[in-house]
């Protein structure tokens, strides 16, 4: 209990320390939404001429800043590789599949490969256009935040929601703004739905919300919610309406149309998928929630989150916002939908990456928080104190320091920084045994086997056929049941064993304990490298290259056979073992070991 609280204290002080800095801005920012509140301000906004043009300047100013910090924290995942690799291998003619030949769905976003997929078809370079999309989307976020909460205030005075500034400034929104992932295609699709359905257009929310599920199926959460609150409205019905047959009802209409998506769309796409890859869900799925509940690290990564995204701050004006919102239908959906999807963020543990399960919530969030400030307007210093910590949600803060692993999470994006956008190019520490891979093995391709944690950029710039450690392409080990509770998402691990008999030639981990480990070890300018099995034409293939280094295991056995007769019985016997893995099975070489038996049977 002590070491639990000890860890949100820590936190907390880590959040604080980093805030340190932005103590200028923080004091002219809250004295400016301060004044924002005050009524003399608020008479000189509505006196201004042509607001919405001004309004709208605004909007633009505020997104292409957004976009500058972006590009500012402008990185890869090595998550959004593995979706790239399968696009590429279905355009190829592979088959939605990451190793050719093996149908296994282990990618979560079938909508964002889709058009990924799309682009490269187009003949575009898939890493930049993944990037595009990512900032494309979140600059339409923050325009759907500033239009909703323009939709949510009666008279429409809004010059600069508040909410908006906050979507685009807050760490995760910024941080997730790029990175090759569907996180922030999905915010958009979400509050699109949500804002869809507040309107009237039912079908436009089914879509949205639909497609949000395709995109990352988490999201069926929001499917769910939106559905619930049609369906309460539909049964509800309205006076006017009460004496209509139900089913001519037009809240009635409105949830069938919202449900047209889901038949016409979703439905044949879910039976397709199944068909193709023979689980009703994704194998990530199975990868990352065999070990079932995992509660403790859920709430710690949901209050870690919330605490960079200055989300905690606003939750009063949330509240405040929510009470005011809650015979709308916007209103609605955000207090079922938002404690639903956050629940099962707590129940699965979260994620490593600090801040991106929550990226979906935080526009709808942000939103009904500014409602709340805005409803206390009358009252100033309310308004002022509900208003203050949205300086918070708007100072891109972390608690993390940079490719460091804390308490099971990290901030992602300092471990794949862009180097370079022309073409794409991921620098860090995590690339360069791809790039060494690349260099020393280019012609290898898919005939070579490799054994690996960090899946996607090694797949994506050699094209080995890869053994997944972690099991989110290897349906047998990510139907295994998890041991211990660590890093959400890579608690299955394979053994050596399984490795080896995954038919993996090289491996970035050994497969073979010391004494036999070096042995195995096939050095690449500095990068080690381990061999299950040796192979003498891989090894052919980058002995006479400057920076290889490996051991040339025909002498190192004849050397061996010189002083055999020498070695103790246990020893030899185990050595044997090894050797009849390592070598044996994998070069036929029947003189050798014989004559490896007989030195041994020689008198001493």
């Amino acid at each position: 209990m002590i070491w639990v609280v000890a860890v949100y204290l820590h936190a907390i002080y880590s959040y604080g320390a980093a805030l340190a800095a932005w103590r200028p801005v923080i004091v002219v920012a809250v004295l400016a939404v301060t004044a924002w509140s005050t009524a003399p301000v608020r008479a000189a906004v509505a006196r201004l001429p042509r607001p919405g043009a001004i309004a709208l300047g605004l909007l633009l100013v505020l997104v292409g800043f957004a976009i500058a910090c972006a590009w500012r924290y402008l990185w890869f995942a090595d998550d959004a590789f593995i979706s790239l690799h399968y696009a590429r291998n279905w355009i190829e003619g592979h088959g939605l599949v990451f190793n050719p030949g093996e149908r296994v769905e282990g990618y979560t976003d079938f909508l964002w490969l889709a058009l990924i997929a799309g682009c490269g078809r187009l003949g575009l370079d898939m890493p930049l256009a993944a990037l595009t999309l990512n900032l494309v989307s979140f600059a339409a976020t923050i325009a759907m935040v500033h239009r909703a909460v323009r939709r949510l205030v009666p008279d429409h005075q809004v010059m600069l929601s508040l909410a908006a500034v906050a979507t685009a400034l807050s760490y995760p929104m910024v941080s997730f703004a790029t990175g090759g992932l569907e996180t922030m295609f999905c915010a958009l699709l979400v509050i699109a739905a949500a804002i869809a359905a507040h309107d009237g257009r039912t079908l436009a929310a089914g879509s949205y919300a639909i497609a949000a599920t395709m995109a990352h199926p988490d999201h069926a959460v929001f499917y769910v919610a939106i559905a619930a609150v049609l369906a309460a409205h539909a049964i509800a019905g309205s006076p006017a309406t009460a004496g209509i047959a139900w089913w001519r009802r037009p809240a009635v209409r409105k949830l069938l149309r919202y449900a047209v998506p889901f038949v016409a769309i979703y439905v044949p796409y879910f039976l397709v998928r199944w068909s193709y890859y023979g689980d009703p869900l994704p194998n990530t799925f199975y990868a990352k929630s065999g070990g079932g509940a995992y509660y403790a690290q859920g709430v710690r990564y949901l209050f870690v989150s919330a605490l960079i995204a200055g989300a905690l701050g606003v939750l009063p004006a949330f509240a405040v916002g929510a009470a005011r919102l809650a015979r709308t239908v916007f209103g609605q959906i955000v207090l079922i939908a938002v404690p639903l999807y956050l629940l099962y963020v707590v129940r699965i543990g979260g994620d490593f990456m600090t801040g991106r399960l929550i990226v979906p919530v935080l526009p709808l969030v942000f939103a009904v928080a500014e409602i709340g400030v805005r409803s206390a307007r009358p009252r100033p210093v309310l308004a002022a104190l509900l208003a203050a910590p949205f300086v918070l949600a708007c100072l891109p803060t972390t608690v993390h320091q940079p490719q460091h692993m804390r308490w099971y999470l990290s901030d992602e994006r300092t471990y794949w920084p862009v180097a370079s956008t022309s073409p794409v190019t991921i620098g860090g520490r995590y690339v360069e045994a791809a790039d060494v891979l690349r260099a020393y093995l280019p012609d290898v391709g898919p005939e070579l086997s490799y054994a690996c944690y960090n899946i996607g950029y090694l797949a994506w710039r050699t094209r080995f056929h890869i053994v997944d450690m972690h099991g989110l392409i290897d349906r047998e080990l990510a139907h295994q049941p998890v041991l211990a509770r660590t890093r959400p998402g890579h608690e299955h691990t394979a053994t050596a064993a399984y490795v080896r008999a995954k038919g993996a030639a090289l491996s970035a981990v050994p497969l073979y304990e010391p004494p036999y480990t070096d042995l195995t070890r096939l050095s690449l300018d500095g990068h080690g490298f381990f061999l299950a099995r040796y192979r003498a034409d891989l090894i052919a293939t980058v002995r006479d290259k400057p920076g290889a280094v490996v051991v040339d295991m025909p002498r190192y056995l004849d050397d061996y056979a010189a002083h055999a007769a020498s070695v103790a019985p246990e020893r030899f016997a185990a050595d044997l073992a090894f050797f009849d893995a390592y070598y044996f099975a994998g070069d036929a070489d029947p003189a050798r070991r014989a004559a490896l038996l007989a030195a041994r049977a020689a008198p001493r």
